[in-house]
């Protein structure tokens, strides 16, 4: 496999990390949804999930997925342990059928409400936390404070991928 397709399996494991992080910390959301709109950064959360984050993420949502490789997924779930993957498998499946109980419209207007749905994909996403890591806490922390940081960055990677979903 050549470098340019894939990234090191510890990069891929620190993005599912730090993604699960942002779903979980109610202050980087905050702070997010100073330049994005709510419905509008849930609907780009779950487009980098399932483009850029979950390589075998599957998803019933066509407004959400755009393309599927079986070699990157294979590199991706051989990233983690058989019970790390399955943790991160099920977390996704229960965001994609969450994401399949809204509206068509909702969805082709690409936006999910902040409700009782995504706040079941935010809990389910503390539970992967919990089942990978023990101080997820101060792992928060720490991205809350580059987060605050990083929003005063228009250089920022993860600035930049929400901008260019919401053209800012």
């Amino acid at each position: 496999m050549g470098n340019s397709l894939f990234e090191d399996k510890k990069n891929i494991r620190e993005r599912v990390i730090f993604f699960l992080l942002i779903l979980t910390s109610e202050m980087c959301l905050k702070e997010c949804y100073k330049i994005i709109p709510p419905e509008k950064l849930i609907f780009r959360l779950a487009k980098i999930w399932f483009n850029e984050i979950f390589a075998p993420g599957k998803t019933f949502v066509r407004a959400i997925k755009n393309s599927y490789s079986e070699e990157k997924a294979a590199y991706f779930i051989d990233c983690f342990e058989v019970e790390e993957y399955d943790v991160i498998e099920r977390f996704s499946l229960f965001f994609d059928l969450r994401l399949n109980m809204h509206s068509k419209s909702k969805i082709e207007n690409a936006q999910i409400p902040q409700d009782d749905l995504w706040h079941s994909i935010q809990k389910d996403a503390r539970h992967v936390l919990e089942e990978l890591f023990l101080n997820q806490e101060s792992l928060r922390k720490k991205l809350e404070f580059e987060i605050t940081e990083g929003l005063q960055d228009k250089n920022n990677r993860f600035i930049k991928s929400l901008a260019k979903a919401h053209d800012i």
